[in-house]
């Protein structure tokens, strides 16, 4: 097994699909046009999402735990890409991702530090504009779980539906995160309980858990938006690695057969995997076209 962080800062936002059809921001200094931004993205076993995965927005990465192909190619990936942004940093010590992460961004002033993991596919390429539109401290947008599985947070069938679009509180931490840093409040912001006053030894310390501790300590509130369908949320503890990479799958063919040939722009630097041809035990197959047999 291995484990393995990247942190990239980023000095703005770009909202695009695919970096290589981006070309005014290659050419025009947009730099002040934005606030600095830093993206941090949690990964275990997500080597077969990561083409359609990383150059979907500009990101900070963390890789941890894993027993595929996540790390070597999320670091060939750093390598061809880092020229796009302000710095890239990997490591493959990360104790506390999340605090690392946040102590990073707040050391580069940055203004927002969004955390993803690889089981976040988003879709929509708005998704900053909208969150920092809602001037909240923490706010996440709601993601949809295909096939059955939980979303990142439930809510109600209605609003998890999105028959009741709205900004609501929710308790607990959602994911992924938005956090506003030049909120003056964020400085009370914590994953690390070395950083909280007499905290309890009975109390978990989970970094979610102790972050959750640091806010309500402020009565920081958590929020969750639904204004927009942001993307998928694929719960790789609830599911076999090769479960998941055939959800993926399954998911973009559904897509394409909705959508076209090309609803997601899968990245210019790491190739797509595809699963070996099958015939599912048969010795031959057949396609029909029965809108031409009038007699069926």
């Amino acid at each position: 097994m291995c484990r393995g962080t990247i942190i990239l800062t980023l000095s703005a936002i770009v909202f695009t699909f695919c970096l290589a059809q981006n070309a005014f921001f290659r050419e025009a200094d947009y730099r002040q046009l934005y606030p600095l931004l830093s993206i941090v993205i949690r990964l275990q076993n997500h080597a077969h999402a990561l083409p359609y995965f990383l150059d979907q927005i500009l990101i900070d990465i963390y890789v941890g735990t894993h027993i595929d192909a996540t790390f070597s190619k999320t670091k060939q990936w750093a390598d061809d890409a880092k020229k796009h942004y302000r710095s890239i940093f990997l490591t493959d010590d990360a104790k506390n991702w999340q605090e690392e992460a946040l102590m990073k961004a707040r050391s580069s002033h940055v203004k927002y530090v969004l955390y993803l993991k690889g089981d976040h596919l988003l879709t929509d390429h708005r998704i900053l504009q909208t969150l920092m539109r809602k001037k909240k401290l923490a706010i996440a947008p709601l993601l949809f779980a295909p096939y059955g599985d939980p979303p990142t947070v439930f809510v109600s069938e209605d609003y998890n539906n999105r028959k009741g679009i709205s900004v609501v509180e929710v308790k607990m931490v959602p994911e992924p995160l938005l956090i506003h840093l030049a909120h003056g409040d964020s400085s009370f912001l914590t994953f690390s309980s070395e950083n909280l006053y007499a905290y309890s030894e009975n109390d978990s310390e989970e970094p979610n858990a102790v972050f959750e501790n640091s806010a309500s300590r402020m009565n920081i509130p958590f929020f969750l938006d639904n204004e927009h369908f942001y993307g998928y949320f694929f719960n790789h503890s609830l599911r076999s690695l090769d479960y998941q990479r055939k959800a993926l799958r399954y998911l973009l063919a559904d897509w394409i057969a909705d959508s076209g040939l090309m609803p997601i722009v899968h990245s210019s630097f790491l190739k797509v995997t595809y699963p070996r041809p099958s015939l599912f035990g048969v010795d031959k197959i057949y396609v029909i076209n029965l809108e031409r047999r009038s007699e069926r």
